[in-house]
């Protein structure tokens, strides 16, 4: 339960029990009555009930009280009056004394359980509105009391040394102010008058420093005028939150920038001197921005553009206000406008730069300077354009430019050039080409007159002046005006072309082999020679070239006798082997009445082939024969002149100039040798040579045999001959044979000599045979017993074992095992096989572990150990519980009992128990006896006795309303115990009182368990048997008539009581 959700529910509490205290009458009217217990007080208390009593028991009247004896449903509730009223010197005698002390006490107890957060074994100052309507009365005490009193600012800073302020508990304590200079006081605390007690609060007093100024001036350097100030005002020793940024800032756009500031960076820290101000000054001058034509300004526009309300341009700050040119443009225009007009322009460029005065706008302009000091207008000569004349040479210079000069602008304007136009003599002459006019030359040294015109060649045609008179093309004319054009004529030719057939085989010109052929430059003639050409090759000729133009002779070559040559030649037809003739046929099938294939043109006539066989049999016929193949082939062509008929032969050639059978190198057979290692090669084979056969025989190569020394050894391995290995260099001998390797087994020659498997013998004959005997070899194994948590061989852990290859060693390990796991070892792995070693690899000592670790065992405290005890009771001379393993070791219990009793020291109430358990795990090495132990951990992760709340039991007071709540229980906390004692409230013997209806004892328990078996859970009264009742409290009277005979005598005993305690005190 949170603390604020007891706090509602204890006082929700309070006002219940408040509630249980009413009396009613008839009609549910208030009864006003004088309590017999202030009567016998001496009048210093009364005793009220109301028909109706607020829940809220702020509307309680500051001097009523309830007399703590009256039967109340189970509760007690005990109001006093103020400490000025009633304390415990007004008691006049030990009786009343008692009863003073005792509602004293009942009002502490009350206001103790209301407020969750107050220490129960101490009288303390309750913090709910119930309770502090209940006042403590001060009883006869000579425990001390002390208040200390501070003088501090709001942060807790102590301005001068504390006081303290000492007296009886009970007694009144007053404090005051103190005068401290440079401050003033603004808090008076609530408690700076009370009473003692053993735990007051300190009294604070709290002050602030006086009121500080200091003078911030704003001033611009350029006009000596201030632009703003600012007072601040502040404590003395605090610092001001104002900084200048801000101001600097809104100066710094309107176009200032700061030369110096003396104001703190940090705000300034007001001084505690009130005779002088501080006084700190901002110097300011106006920004200037220099503008140049590379960087000129924007008029109207900022010259800060991440200042857009500041300072802008001024006009004149422009690049135009910065940098003038004065040009000069010369324009080329064309008269008959067929080209854009080009210019030619120079500038001189004046620059200045510009300052301004970002506050007033100021500008200042520096002079005017010419560009690399240049101030003139160069010629310009006008270009030569080709094709047109112009009507200026030139543009002349200009100087002593300034910036004021004006811009000077000239046109120079091109015509086109005439041009030498041929015509032809005829109009209508159709060969005429399309010849261009010849447009006339620029004078490259004048732009205003053309050059020398060159009289055009047109092949086939003579040119002639306006006169008739012929010229020579490459005569040149000068024209009389630049743009008149000149016109030529030409006259056609008359041109001449052969044709001529020759034989390419013999090299003469056949017979009526020259064409001759007449016409027009210009024409083409109808003449092709398709038709003698193929007159030609039906006589055997063959077409090699054709030099006349397909589509016949065009006379394009002035006075030149075109001539043309066809080239034919004897057509021959080559036949070979793979494509012989057939004689007496014809050679072109299309072409019957053409030549005919001669004879010598067949196959036989061409080719012709000498065989070698080399055939290899098997003695034994186990392998069917083979056969090697050689041959020589000779080869020929024939070449048939189809006009002629003659047979023309090559040479026989050897195919891939092969003329040998080559050598044939008896081959290796795997297990087999030759009677013959090679058939030699044979050279010098002809097409005249005879063919040649050979024959080769094999036979089966002998074996190495490897037998047992004893023919009875039953681990003898069933080891194959070795049949004897070919010689790879002669087929008819065997090659050296490896003596093979026997596991376990060392191999003999026929002497009884040792061999080692790898020798190698050389059998004398290769077809017979070679024993070999082999022994048996001896052969050993270890194994080791390793102790893994040490990393260490056991002591006699090492076992040594031999016997004969083949056999198995009877020794297991499962004994010595045993007896280690006797001793607190606990097998890891086994590497021993499990039926023996098997003495199987040669030569090599086989090497075996057997792992064991330190066998360890958790003990926990709900299986925890004892100690000289086996930790196996089936090994009871094995391993023994070591000490630090019993459950004391490994559970630590923190107890707190509160214990309810009356004074007479009988029990009042159940015994409360609240535990803290810490646990932890021990793991014990069981050979060494080592512990090791985790954590200790709270179970369940508590560590907290929680708060205990006294039970009510009607009719007593506790002298303890709570047992507070104990965290951070650790596994070094002691147990405690709390005892509350029970005190009897008196009563009166009032007549009329009910009597006891034996419910009186009754204990609400508040402690009631419900799970866990050391948590107290705190839980309230249940009220709501009072919620509306008809019944009175716990009195059983339920008839309004009896309630008034009870007020009444009530009422009585009141008067007659105050009236004793007024005559006692006269």
């Amino acid at each position: 339960m949170t603390k604020e959700k007891y706090d509602r529910a204890m006082a929700h509490e309070s006002r219940e029990i408040a509630k249980r205290f009413k009396m009613y009458k008839s009609g549910k009217q208030w009864l006003f009555a004088a309590s017999m217990f202030l009567a016998i007080a001496g009048g210093g208390a009364l005793s009220a009930h109301a028909d109706t009593v607020s829940a809220d028991a702020e509307s309680q009247p500051e001097d009523v009280a309830v007399n703590s004896n009256a039967p109340t449903n189970g509760n007690s509730l005990v109001l006093s009056k103020n400490d000025e009223s009633v304390n415990s010197n007004t008691a006049s005698s030990s009786n009343n004394s008692e009863a003073v002390a005792q509602s004293t006490s009942s009002s502490s107890n009350i206001a103790s359980s209301v407020n969750s957060n107050d220490s129960s074994a101490k009288p303390t100052e309750a913090n709910s509105t119930e309770a502090n309507n209940l006042a403590t009365i001060s009883t006869s005490s000579t425990e001390t009391g002390s208040v200390n009193v501070k003088y501090q600012t709001a942060d807790g800073t102590d301005i001068i040394p504390s006081t303290t302020v000492s007296g009886t508990v009970g007694d009144r304590y007053s404090t005051n102010p103190a005068i401290i200079k440079n401050y003033h006081l603004v808090s008076s605390p609530s408690n700076k008058n009370g009473t003692f007690t053993s735990t007051n609060a300190d009294v604070i007093y709290i002050y602030t420093p006086d009121t500080q100024y200091a003078y911030v001036s704003y001033v611009d350097d350029n006009t000596d005028v201030e632009l703003n100030n600012v007072m601040l005002s502040g404590v003395g020793g605090t610092t001001s939150s104002y900084l200048t940024n801000e101001e600097i800032e809104k100066w710094r756009t309107q176009g200032y920038e700061v030369v110096s500031q003396d104001y703190p960076s940090g705000g300034v820290t007001f001084d505690i001197n009130d005779a002088v101000n501080q006084l700190f000054t901002v110097h300011f001058k106006h920004a200037l921005k220099t503008v140049t034509p590379d960087q000129p300004g924007t008029p109207g526009t900022p010259i800060d553009p991440s200042n857009p309300t500041g300072p802008k341009w001024p006009d004149g700050s422009d690049k135009n206000s910065l940098d003038k040119l004065i040009n000069e443009t010369v324009k080329y225009v064309y008269a008959d406008g067929s080209k854009s007009p080009s210019y030619a322009t120079d500038s001189i460029e004046f620059t200045r730069t510009a300052t301004i005065d970002e506050v007033t706008s100021e500008i200042t302009y520096a002079d005017w300077m010419a560009k690399n000091n240049d101030t003139s207008f160069d010629k310009k000569v006008t270009p030569v354009v080709d094709g047109y004349y112009a009507d200026k040479a030139q543009v002349n210079q200009i100087d002593g430019l300034t910036a004021d000069s004006k811009d000077v602008n000239e046109t120079v304007t091109y015509n086109k050039l005439g041009s030498l136009v041929p015509t032809p003599s005829d109009p209508n002459d159709p060969s005429w080409p399309k010849t261009p006019s010849v447009t006339y030359p620029n004078d490259p040294t004048d732009p205003t007159q053309p050059g020398k015109v060159t009289v055009p060649d047109v092949p086939g045609y003579t040119p002639q002046d306006g006169n008739g008179n012929p010229l020579k093309p490459g005569d040149t004319i000068t024209p009389a005006n630049p743009g008149t054009d000149t016109p030529i004529k030409y006259v056609a030719n008359d041109e001449n072309a052969t044709v001529t057939f020759i034989d390419d085989t013999t090299g003469k010109t056949l017979t009526d082999g020259t064409k001759n052929l007449t016409g027009k430059f210009g024409t083409t003639d109808s003449y092709t020679t398709a038709g003698d050409i193929t007159n030609y090759e039906k006589q055997g000729y063959e077409l090699v070239s054709d030099g006349y133009p397909a589509g016949g002779v065009v006379y394009n070559q002035d006075g030149t006798v075109q001539s043309f040559e066809v080239h034919l030649k004897h057509a021959t037809k080559t036949v070979t082997p793979e494509q012989p003739g057939t004689p007496g046929t014809p050679i072109d099938p299309s072409n019957p009445t053409g030549p005919k294939w001669p004879n010598g043109s067949d196959k036989d006539s061409l080719d012709k082939k000498v065989n070698e066989t080399v055939n290899y049999v098997y003695a034994d016929g186990s392998k069917t024969p083979t056969s090697v193949n050689d041959s020589v082939e000779f080869t020929r062509t024939a070449t048939v002149d189809e006009v002629t008929g003659a047979v023309t032969y090559t040479d026989w050639s050897a195919k891939d100039n092969d003329t040998s059978f080559d050598k044939k190198v008896t081959p290796v057979v795997d297990g087999y040798y030759a009677d013959k290692a090679q058939v030699n090669q044979i050279d010098g084979l002809t097409a005249d040579s005879k063919d040649v056969n050979e024959i080769i025989t094999y036979n089966k190569l002998g074996s190495l045999v490897p037998t047992p020394s004893d023919p009875n050894d039953p681990s003898w391995p069933k080891i194959p001959s070795v049949t004897y290995p070919n010689d790879p260099m002669d087929p008819t001998q065997p090659g050296k044979v490896t003596v093979p390797n026997v596991p376990g087994y060392t191999p003999q020659d026929g002497n009884g000599n040792p061999l080692k498997p790898g020798d190698t013998i050389t059998p004398a004959n290769p077809g017979t045979n070679t024993p070999i005997k082999y022994v048996v070899n001896d052969e050993n194994a270890t194994v080791k017993f390793i102790d893994d948590t040490t990393g260490k061989t056991l002591t006699d852990g090492t076992k040594n074992l031999a016997g004969k290859f083949g056999t198995t060693d009877s020794y297991t390990t499962a004994g010595d095992i045993a007896n280690y796991e006797k001793q607190g070892y606990e097998l890891v792995s086994d590497g021993y096989p499990a039926g023996g070693v098997v003495y199987n690899q040669d030569g090599t000592v086989q090497s075996f572990e057997v792992h064991l670790k330190h066998a360890t065992k958790t003990v926990t405290p709900d299986q925890p150990g004892t100690p000289g005890t086996p930790i196996d009771p089936s090994n009871p001379t094995g391993p023994k519980w070591p000490v630090g393993t019993d459950k004391k070791s490994v559970d630590i219990i923190i107890t707190e009992t509160v214990t309810y009793e009356f004074e007479d020291g009988t029990t009042a109430s159940n015994t409360v128990v609240d535990q803290v358990e810490y646990t932890r795990t021990a793991i014990v090495d069981e050979v060494t006896g080592e512990v090791t132990y985790t954590d200790w951990v709270a179970k369940d992760g508590d560590t907290t006795f929680d708060a205990k709340i006294s039970p009510i039991i009607n009719g007593y007071i506790a002298d303890h309303a709570s047992i507070d709540a104990v965290s951070g229980i650790t596994i070094d906390s002691k147990d405690l115990a709390y005892k509350v004692i029970y005190s009897k409230v008196s009563v009166p013997n009032n007549p009329g009182t009910p009597t006891d209806n034996g419910t009186d004892n009754n204990v609400v328990n508040q402690n009631n368990n419900t799970g866990d078996s050391h948590k107290v859970v705190n839980t309230l009264l249940d009220t709501a048997t009072n919620k509306g009742a008809s019944v009175l409290p716990d009195t059983g009277m339920q008839s309004a008539s009896e309630l008034s005979v009870i007020g009444a005598l009530i009422s009585s005993l009141g008067i007659f009581g105050y009236y004793l305690s007024g005559k006692k005190h006269k």
